[in-house]
């Protein structure tokens, strides 16, 4: 028998500077954006918690726009879908700003 629910795959990945590409999936992943039809640029505002510390520092330094002078920006990818019939892009481009919320009030 075949579950009702067919659950939603979001996953995020960010290639950095040397080609190497991180990829969260799992995590609690949260994306918004805007996609136009003409010429105006698309925007997407993802948000993932639960990085690892290291990831989280890697990205808050190498995606301010200060740091980022005379070097390539890292890319962003977001896939999203379905298990039973797999995932599609919805979003691909740059990193220009990061930041961290609070940790959560137990």
């Amino acid at each position: 028998m075949t579950s009702a629910f067919d659950p939603r795959i979001v996953r995020a990945s960010l290639q950095v500077a040397d080609g190497q590409i991180f990829t969260y999936e799992g995590l609690d992943i949260r994306a918004s954006g805007t996609k136009y039809r003409g010429a105006l640029m698309n925007t997407c505002q993802l948000r993932i918690s639960n990085l690892t510390p290291q990831h989280r520092q890697y990205i808050l330094t190498e995606a301010s726009p200060i740091a980022r002078i005379g070097k390539k920006p890292i890319k962003m990818m977001l896939d999203v879908g379905r298990e039973s019939t797999g995932v599609f892009r919805l979003f691909e481009g740059d990193v220009f700003a990061g930041g961290v919320s609070r940790a959560p009030g137990i």
